[in-house]
């Protein structure tokens, strides 16, 4: 029996099959291969099979519906809550409205969008318009609108339309690092305050591609209402504000895309401090960000946000202010006239959309986070009244002047104004003693600054723009800035400030960073203006700003200094006669002359002074004074120094008593560096452009090393009230030599190792000796000078 093959339906085959013949399966069309695979005579999407497959679907051709939200409200279709919707964003810059009817005040609507696909064109995003009734003019612009609607706001078909919730986007694709090759798919709830009738619009996130729209792949769209899980709202502005109360804790949870809970804090006046703590789990994803504000609900007074806290688990932060806020009368008029408490403060807590979006959480357990308030007294009396946070308002303080204050809160800066009555000629010195209570550690770092006014040049003007940008504008419309900066490690703490005009200077007490203060206890400062102790203090050095942190920015300073110090320095006259015309010998009058023996390797001078005149003999020259103020600088000009032939030069030194002055000696000739008490490192160069594996500049140095001239020194021997010598025969043997290579003038400055000490009681003496002659202990690397080349 011959089996014959058939061609039948899906329902014969099975009984063609147990009749012993062969049956094949109707041919099915596949709409994308160019065939007619059920030979029907039509082929792909010409198929009626191919009808509704997506292989079909006309990319770059949409179906124009009429559902124009921004144009025509009532075009937008109803939507219900619980109920999904599907729709495509097509043309470009399509928007699709949906109609949602709210009953109750307050609902909190959860909105799900979502495509299946990351391989599109477009981002679904949506937003939110509240509907009224209001009449606006569809025509007008903004402004109109605006006054028409009682605020910001759309005129669609002639009626006032609100934002209720801006434009919100999948997170994953709005952040800062948007993540890629993931399709939209997001959730995000949001708080409508009344009832009534939205309009929420469906449309391309980003929406400025021409070239953007997607009529193949669906969103979905899904609004569901759900409970609000925070008690205090509405709260979403100052005027709306939660009040608590000193000493009561309120709970509070950012629930909904862009919320910001707002508080209010009532103060009993000025002179108080608010103190708030807020508390938070570090795992809710939320990135909370605090601003407190003063009642004009402006004025930011502190902005900080939440960190890891001392509790596993939670993140922290502090909000601590005084409440004296020095409005001026035009405001405080304002307040008034609104009905606005003067003594209320506003604190705000939001998502700060760190990572590029709005961060919410209806999940209570997960998300809530409490403020704890307390308003106190502010132990610093001198913030009531008129707060001495700025110049203008500086406690005015004499000579002998004691006073107690505190660091008390962030930022606190505590400003006392002295009035001096100086001259260059007649220097006074300023003293400042600061005793503060408790411990410093990592949450206090005080510090102390003198602002004032440079006194190296005549003041400036503040109002024609001539301050710079670390400048601060006087009271007395002076352009100032901070001259002398102490970080203070250890109480008590002492600073000395010279004082050479009679203008305004300012001592600054508060907390490197303004990021700590005193948790309790303050401090006690003491100000001193005493007459300047060195009797030959007379202006002799250029004055820098003396500041901790200065690094190369007060390098050029430094430098400066000693070449504008050499022409004001203390002149003393090393006793010599004048050197002959020529090497006639002449007797007296004039140190003779005698040729040399190489003059070319000598440098260039064929003469040089005869050691064997007796009126070369060797002089002393006696130099003392005191180093009474941190970054003090003194300096010595030996006149009358013979300018041919080498001399040898060596100075000893005493101080009358023990001092915490590291005393070091620098010994200048004719513009260069001849010796120091400090050791210089082989080698080691500490230029601004000077680069080792340690770092650059300064960094080059080793911890025991200071950089000075540009070469790293080590600390020379320490001054216990004896003596100390260096020199061609001295213990240490610094050899110092004067002649063509090291030529006159010859300067000696003496300076605290490090600029920040200083004693008005100690004095030091420096024993100069000069020496015709090259000195025999100075062969080493002094060869030109021994062999007279």
């Amino acid at each position: 029996m011959i089996k014959s093959m058939l061609t039948c339906t899906f329902t014969t085959c099975a009984l063609v099959a147990m009749a012993g013949a062969s049956c094949e399966e109707p041919p099915v069309e596949i709409c994308n291969n160019g065939l007619d695979d059920d030979e029907n005579g039509a082929a792909d999407c010409d198929d009626d099979a191919c009808l509704n497959d997506t292989a079909c679907a006309v990319v770059g051709q949409c179906e124009v519906d009429v559902n124009f939200p921004r144009i025509d409200p009532d075009s937008a279709a109803p939507l219900a809550f619980d109920t999904a919707v599907t729709g495509t964003l097509c043309p470009a810059y399509d928007d699709d409205g949906y109609l949602l009817a709210v009953a109750n005040p307050g609902t909190v609507i959860q909105v799900t969008l979502s495509m299946e696909t990351f391989i599109t064109s477009v981002e679904p995003a949506y937003s939110v318009l509240r509907m009224s009734e209001t009449p606006c003019s569809v025509e007008a612009d903004d402004v109109v609108v605006a006054t028409e609607c009682g605020g910001p706001a759309f005129c669609l078909a002639g009626t006032c339309v609100y934002s209720a919730v801006s434009k919100t986007r999948d997170p994953d694709k709005s952040g800062d690092d948007p993540v890629q090759g993931v399709p939209v798919e997001f959730t995000a709830a949001s708080y409508l305050e009344t009832a009534g009738n939205y309009l929420l619009v469906v449309e391309d996130g980003l929406n400025l591609d021409p070239e953007a729209f997607d009529n193949v792949n669906l969103y979905t769209l899904l609004v569901t209402a759900v409970a609000e899980p925070d008690g205090n709202e509405p709260n979403n502005t100052p005027e709306t504000a939660t009040v608590v109360t000193s000493g009561a804790t309120a709970e509070g949870i950012i629930a909904t895309a862009r919320d910001v809970d707002w508080y209010a804090v009532d103060a009993g006046g000025d002179g108080e401090i608010v103190d708030v703590q807020l508390t938070a789990p570090a795992d809710s994803g939320i990135e909370y960000q605090v601003a407190l504000y003063a009642a004009d609900r402006i004025t930011e007074l502190q902005a900080t946000t939440l960190s890891e806290g001392a509790t596993a688990g939670t993140l922290e932060a502090r909000v601590r202010k005084s409440t004296t806020v020095n409005f001026d009368a035009q405001t405080i008029a304002d307040l008034q006239a609104l009905g606005l408490p003067l003594d209320r403060f506003y604190l705000s807590v939001k998502d700060g959309g760190d990572d590029g979006d709005t961060d919410a959480t209806l999940d209570a357990a997960l998300g809530s986070y409490t403020v704890a308030v307390t308003v106190f007294a502010d132990p610093d009396t001198n913030e009531a009244g008129v707060a001495n946070e700025v110049p203008a308002n500086a406690v005015v303080v004499a000579s002998g002047a004691t006073l107690d204050a505190s660091v008390a809160t962030f930022a606190d800066n505590d400003l006392y104004r002295v009035n001096p009555n100086a001259t260059v000629a007649d220097p006074d010195v300023l003293v400042v003693e600061l005793q503060f209570d408790g411990a410093f550690d990592d949450t206090f770092q005080p510090q102390v600054r003198i602002i004032t006014t440079n006194p190296e040049e005549n003041t400036r003007p503040c109002n024609n723009g001539s301050c710079g940008a670390e400048e601060v504008c006087l009271p007395d419309n002076t352009c100032g800035e901070v001259r002398h900066q102490r970080f203070i490690a250890t109480s008590p703490f002492r600073l000395a400030y010279p004082l050479r005009n009679n203008r305004a200077h300012y001592i600054s007490v508060n907390e490197f960073g303004d990021d700590g203060f005193q948790e309790t206890g303050g401090y006690t400062i003491n100000v001193t203006v005493t007459d300047d102790t060195d009797p030959g203090e007379a202006g002799d050095d250029f004055l820098v700003p003396n500041l901790e942190e200065a690094g190369y920015q007060n390098d050029w300073d430094l430098r400066r200094q000693i070449q504008e110090s050499k022409p004001r320095a203390r002149g003393a006259d090393t006793g010599f006669v004048p050197v002959c015309a020529d090497a006639t010998p002449t007797g007296v009058g004039c140190l003779d002359l005698e040729p040399v023996e190489n003059p070319v390797g000598y440098g260039y001078d064929p003469l040089r002074v005869a050691c064997s005149d007796a009126e070369a003999a060797a002089q002393t020259v006696s130099l003392s004074g005191r180093l009474t103020y941190e970054g003090d600088r003194d300096f010595f000009h030996l006149q009358n120094f013979p300018g041919k032939g080498y001399f040898g030069v060596q100075v000893d030194y005493s101080v009358s008593g023990a001092t915490p002055n590291e005393m070091a000696i620098f010994v200048h000739g004719d513009g260069t560096l001849i010796a120091s008490t400090l050791r210089a490192t082989e080698g080691a160069y500490c230029g601004e452009l000077a680069c080792t594996a340690d770092g650059c500049g300064p960094e080059v140095c080793q911890d025991a090393e200071v950089c000075v001239d540009e070469r790293c020194w080590s600390d020379g021997p320490s001054n216990p009230g004896g003596s100390f010598q260096f020199g061609p025969s001295g213990p240490n043997n610094e050899c110092i030599v004067e002649g063509p290579e090291n030529g006159a003038p010859i300067h000696i400055e003496v300076v605290d190792n490090g600029l920040n000490d200083f004693d008005l009681n100690t004095s030091y003496t420096l024993t100069v000796t000069i020496t015709c002659g090259c000195p025999g202990t100075c062969d080493t690397g002094q060869d030109y000078c021994q062999n007279g080349l």
